[in-house]
């Protein structure tokens, strides 16, 4: 719906109209993209909780859990508290009553450094436990899979953090916040992946081509 109501596009393809409705749904997509990253992360860490024999291993991983709803938390809550009215920030007619356009670019560096943080963290984890384990090979290749595609979340995020500053642009806004929402959508979609992942290993055992000497 964003992208329909101008987001991605230049100022002069689109009305005022246009970029205001485009403004409010990007808006929501904000909102429920931070909602978002706690499920996504925290399917993960429960997973890699529930194959790791060793304490110290599953507190960092409630650590993570924690630390990424926390930061979600925050965000949202700054996102929501930026303007009064909260309909300000997608409807310019309103009276200002809206922080500088700098807190909105700190709050997508935050949430973007919490996320790379908990990335990596999920992404390194697989390494320790896979480390002597005694797991089949099947579920050490979901364990990998997982670590895998961790680390291209990470990368997402990592090029998502370079067009954050585009929250602070005067010209052409809507066509450099698409980059903000298109490397967001690639992170949440990787993290789904790695989520869902080990889930498809009893499938996997009903496929004698892929069975093979893997368990």
């Amino acid at each position: 719906m964003s992208a329909y109501n101008g987001i991605g596009a230049y100022d002069n393809q689109t009305s005022s109209e246009t970029k205001q409705e485009g403004r409010k749904w990007f808006f929501l997509f904000q909102v429920f993209y931070c909602a978002t990253t706690v499920p996504i992360k925290s399917s993960i860490c429960i997973m890699l909780i529930r194959l790791t024999p060793f304490a110290v291993y599953r507190y960092i991983l409630y650590g993570v859990i924690i630390f990424s709803t926390l930061s979600a938390f925050a965000t949202i809550v700054g996102i929501l508290a930026l303007c009064t009215p909260v309909a300000r920030t997608w409807n310019l007619n309103l009276p200002v009553h809206c922080g500088p356009p700098e807190v909105l670019t700190r709050l997508g560096y935050f949430i973007s450094a919490s996320c790379i943080v908990s990335d990596w963290s999920c992404a390194v984890m697989p390494i320790f436990i896979l480390w002597n384990s005694q797991m089949r090979w099947l579920m050490k290749i979901s364990v990998g899979v997982v670590l895998a595609l961790g680390v291209l979340a990470s990368t997402g995020n990592l090029v998502r953090f370079q067009y954050v500053i585009a929250y602070e642009n005067t010209t052409n806004y809507y066509y450099g916040i698409a980059n903000i929402a298109i490397w967001s959508i690639v992170e949440s979609g990787t993290g789904i992946i790695a989520g869902s992942a080990p889930a498809l290993a009893p499938l996997i055992k009903h496929i004698p081509i892929l069975v093979g000497g893997l368990l």
